[in-house]
């Protein structure tokens, strides 16, 4: 009994396949890959390392020295997912420095102190590309009179924070001049 075979896999007794469907294939793959035309991907300045656009960072600081500083972290790079969608998040370690910064780079310090259970005071810090001055914005401070203060508040008192002071960048207000 006979398999049927493609049509395509063996050609007709006296006829050539043409090569240029291969030599077609073999070029796209290249061009795909970046080779070729003179190495076109590796002139790119706007690109990283493996060729991607390169993503503008924004790095971030959270508070510590509480025992939910880091629910408040939390909360707090998550807010930044959602404002700056195009940008790389990164975390910075308290006793880590301030990364070099592109132009279009942002480094952000969550500032908070917490004042026994009903009292947390909040502030912005943040630096723009590399030749940005440091700014910071107001205090915002969240007070509760009626029940110690929880990790499920975080969300709200950081959305009333970045409305006050988030970075022009990304969308906050304009610094009087």
């Amino acid at each position: 009994m006979r398999t049927a075979r493609s049509a395509l896999a063996r050609p007709a007794p006296g006829v050539e396949r043409p090569a240029v469907p291969r030599y077609a294939a073999v070029m796209l793959l290249m061009a795909l890959l970046g080779f070729g035309a003179g190495g076109a991907m590796a002139d790119r300045s706007d690109t990283s390392d493996n060729g991607q656009m390169a993503r503008p960072l924004l790095a971030y600081r959270c508070p510590t020295g509480f025992d939910t500083a880091e629910d408040l972290c939390r909360a707090f790079r998550e807010l930044l997912g959602r404002a700056a969608p195009g940008h790389a998040l990164r975390r910075i370690g308290p006793g880590e420095a301030m990364p070099p910064l592109r132009d279009h780079d942002l480094f952000i310090t969550l500032g908070a102190n917490r004042t026994g259970d009903t009292r947390l005071t909040g502030w912005l810090d943040w630096q723009e590309g590399p030749d940005g001055r440091p700014t910071r914005g107001p205090d915002v401070s969240l007070d509760s009179s009626d029940a110690p203060l929880s990790p499920g508040m975080y969300a709200d008192f950081l959305r009333g924070l970045w409305e006050v002071s988030a970075p022009p960048p990304l969308g906050g207000p304009t610094p009087d001049r």
